[in-house]
């Protein structure tokens, strides 16, 4: 296995920033009556990146760098659960793109177990 020097070679984290241009796309379809919505679907977005490469950063204290990926973990699902509510509101908001939200859903269910297992594996992972 290879020594991870950087957060930057970790797909947990490298995945979140590659969804962000979909993502936004997506929260600022839905109309501005649900901007409340909106907010929620970018802050959780926006924050699972820097929670890993917190994490990452105190690297040297396991319990921390658990702390912080778990705390990623739960952005992720939550970020799945409010894209679970705007396929719902699809129906009614035709500027909703379905699939759009069907594939995010995905990917941020793919980085939750992804999370899960890199937390329950964290000795295993050489790091300097």
């Amino acid at each position: 296995m290879a020594t991870i020097w950087s957060v930057k070679q970790l797909r947990v984290y490298q995945r979140p920033l590659k969804l962000l241009p979909q993502l936004y796309d997506l929260a600022y379809s839905l109309p501005v009556i649900r901007q409340k919505l909106r907010k929620q679907i970018i802050n959780c977005g926006e924050g699972i990146a820097p929670l890993i490469a917190e994490g990452f950063a105190k690297r040297r204290n396991e319990a921390e760098v658990k702390r912080f990926f778990e705390m990623a973990m739960g952005e992720s699902d939550e970020l799945a659960t409010h894209l679970e509510q705007v396929k719902i509101l699809a129906n009614r908001f035709k500027s909703v793109r379905v699939e759009l939200c069907q594939k995010l859903i995905e990917e941020y269910t793919i980085e939750s177990k992804e999370l899960y297992n890199l937390i329950k594996n964290w000795n295993n992972h050489p790091t300097k």
